[in-house]
């Protein structure tokens, strides 16, 4: 069964303006952390965290190795990453693994 609905482009409008003004009246949110270890990038991405090592080694999720053995992951690098995967065009801004 199909539904079609003739919405007024004035009543879209007047919604559209209305969802604006109440999300700007919002509460911000608090601040991300913008570097992940290991384990957070892991649950951000509601993965193990062996699949995440295997993002990093085989599929090239842009991370940070320090020199104490920790990794550091950015993660508006992962969700450009992700995006790229997606769509399939490189990210221009993409980090290497450093080691």
């Amino acid at each position: 069964m199909e539904l079609m609905l003739n919405i007024p482009d004035s009543l879209l409008s007047d919604a559209l303006k209305q969802a604006i003004s109440e999300n700007n009246q919002r509460e911000p949110s608090p601040p991300v952390n913008e570097w992940m270890d290991k384990q957070s990038t892991a649950k951000y991405l509601n993965i193990s965290r062996a699949k995440l090592d295997k993002l990093i080694k085989v599929d090239g999720l842009p991370c940070v190795a320090l020199e104490n053995g920790f990794y550091r992951i950015s993660r508006h690098q992962v969700d450009e990453w992700l995006r790229s995967r997606a769509t399939g065009t490189p990210s221009p801004n993409s980090l290497k693994l450093v080691k």
